[in-house]
């Protein structure tokens, strides 16, 4: 046998296969069973229903990004939905292609949309349904067509399809266009507890689950179940440590932070990609496992083949897994994990060490053979790699993502799409805090506006006062699946204006915390975080030194300097 069936099959995860192309022609039973419906098919199919029932000629805009599964509802919706929802529909589904040689896509949409011109808004037509990138509809508007669509504009704007906020995408019986995005959908959920993602933990369960209809799993009981190598090969053992539901939520979890932490945008087609670069190793094919005959080779082999291994070693394969191994479990040290890096460094039997972590995980058929373990013993290279095995095997089996700060801005993205005012007490502190270490202060509360003195610096009193305006309003809700994925922070000035707001995403939110922690930033960390900079700018604009200034000098010693009625008073402080 010199053919791997399992990844053959694997193979259509990846995004160069042919299945990864979906058309509104046809909708194949791969299609039928990698399908899974997401919170955003039921909005979109109550769209259409209340559509179909008003017997109004109606564009319904299905906006998003590139990839990320316009083209596939579409396609089920047209070839597998039981209720025909767009038998009446003309629909365009890539509003990126022109339609000659001679056409811009902008051109292209122009021709689409004849239509719902304002000329021709009102007559009698067929229903239209475009999926379009979010890029292209603000280009389309703007453009040299845009005065001949000033309805479609209007609608785009006034439901805040180009922006972040997030409202109400119900049926709306008054207007001839409707629209649902892709971008008011995160792939995860918020809750109290933290962030999960039952869709990704489906595709997950759709590729690893034991059932008959599961075209991989038979793959996986054709091919493994009569191949010479199983006893040896990575991607056996890594599909059957897949199909374990905590290594799954582990999994999840991990492309959740990756969501959050790097602000990626992942599509299906991504992380089903992804699925296959964590089973099958790169450049892995039957003939090259067999031509590997050294016991000592052949562990090597394994061990960096195994799915943490390739999860948490491979570098540069993609983005995705360039991100997701910033959160490798070697990264996150305490007290025990040193202690065990001692004990296992130091010792010169390390058998029994592997042996008791490998025992609980099902690469144990292969590895607890007492040949492999004794050449951990004698070579470097194997004693090193196991030790990085074993770590993350364990954080793996007990589903352990460590990172403190990431629990806490979750947990708050939780509040503050909650409304939950009282609990976003402490990241307005936070912010103030930070604040006032990035600019420098006197110790009570006072902002440096100018050190550049080598005798004395100048510090003014800023009136931090909540704006909790921009606090979206309070919700009972324990699940959240639309949401604003940032934090925003506003503070007034003592004229009961807004003075600032601030979005804070993740990296933000671990910038704030450091300042909390006393770190001085950097030259690179105001150029990384201009709309924080801009933020303080206009915070400072809100002090009184015009009114009050506080002097400190190189020794210490402080003093003010006062405006009164009669001129300015200096006094020095005590």
């Amino acid at each position: 046998m010199g053919v791997c069936v399992l990844v053959d099959e694997l193979n259509r995860l990846r995004k160069s296969s042919g299945d990864s192309i979906d058309s509104d022609k046809k909708f194949d039973d791969f299609k039928k069973y990698i399908h899974v419906k997401r919170e955003i098919e039921d909005d979109l199919k109550e769209i259409l229903r209340n559509v179909n029932k008003a017997r109004r000629k109606t564009l319904v805009l299905l906006c998003g990004s590139a990839g990320d599964g316009k083209s596939h509802m579409l396609s089920y919706l047209k070839n597998v939905d039981e209720e025909h929802l767009l038998d009446n529909y003309r629909i365009h589904n890539d509003a990126t292609e022109s339609s000659a040689p001679n056409k811009t896509a902008i051109d292209t949409l122009n021709e689409v949309l004849s239509d719902f011109s304002d000329e021709n808004i009102n007559k009698p037509g067929r229903n239209l349904i475009l999926a379009i990138n979010l890029g292209v509809l603000n280009n389309f508007i703007e453009s040299q067509y845009g005065d001949n669509f000033k309805t479609l504009r209007k609608y785009v704007s006034n439901h805040y399809i180009l922006s972040t906020k997030i409202i109400d995408n119900n049926y709306d019986e008054t207007s001839s266009i409707q629209h649902i995005s892709f971008a008011d959908y995160q792939l995860y959920s918020l809750t109290e507890k933290g962030a999960d993602s039952q869709y990704i933990e489906t595709l997950f369960e759709r590729v690893f689950n034991s059932a008959k209809e599961n075209p991989f799993y038979r793959a996986f009981c054709k091919g493994c179940n009569q191949c010479s190598m199983q006893t040896k090969c990575p991607v056996r053992y890594n599909y059957l440590f897949s199909s374990s539901h905590s290594i799954q939520q582990y999994v999840t979890k991990l492309l959740i932070m990756t969501i959050i932490k790097k602000k990626e945008i992942l599509t299906t087609r991504e992380i089903l990609n992804y699925f296959y670069d964590i089973t099958v190793p790169q450049n892995f094919t039957y003939t090259r496992l067999a031509k590997i005959i050294p016991n000592d080779a052949l562990l090597k082999n394994f061990l960096y083949g195994m799915t943490p291994s390739l999860i948490f070693e491979q570098e540069g394969v993609t983005t995705i897994m360039d991100h997701v191994r910033e959160n490798d479990p070697l990264l996150y040290r305490n007290e025990k994990s040193d202690d065990f890096a001692v004990e296992y460094n130091v010792s010169t039997d390390v058998s029994q060490i592997i042996k008791e972590d490998v025992d609980k995980t099902i690469y144990n058929d292969y590895l607890s053979s007492p040949d492999l373990l004794q050449i951990a013993n004698s070579d470097k290279e194997i004693k090193s790699i196991f030790f990085r095995c074993i770590v993350r095997l364990n954080a793996m089996n007990n589903n352990c993502v460590t990172d403190s700060i990431y629990e806490n801005y979750v947990k708050l993205l939780f509040y503050y799409n909650s409304g939950k005012q009282r609990q976003l007490g402490i990241l307005y502190n936070s912010v103030k805090h930070a604040l006032l270490q990035w600019c420098g202060t006197d110790g009570d509360d006072h902002a440096c506006i100018d050190s550049q003195n080598e005798i004395y610096s100048l510090y003014e009193r800023i009136e931090f006062k909540p704006d909790l305006s921009c606090i979206p309003q309070e919700k009972n809700e324990e699940r959240f699946h639309r949401f604003l994925p940032e934090l925003i922070v506003g503070f007034k000035n003592g004229n009961e204006e807004a003075a600032a707001t601030l979005h804070i995403d993740f990296p933000l939110f671990q910038m704030i915390n450091n300042l909390n922690n006393g770190y001085i930033h950097t030259v690179e960390d105001e150029s990384n975080f201009t709309d924080f900079t801009s933020f303080i700018t206009r915070v400072l604009r809100s002090g009184n030194s015009d009114q009050e200034v506080f002097i400190v000098d190189r020794n210490g010693k402080r003093s003010s300097l006062i405006r009164t009625d009669f001129g300015y008073e200096f006094e020095v402080m005590k």
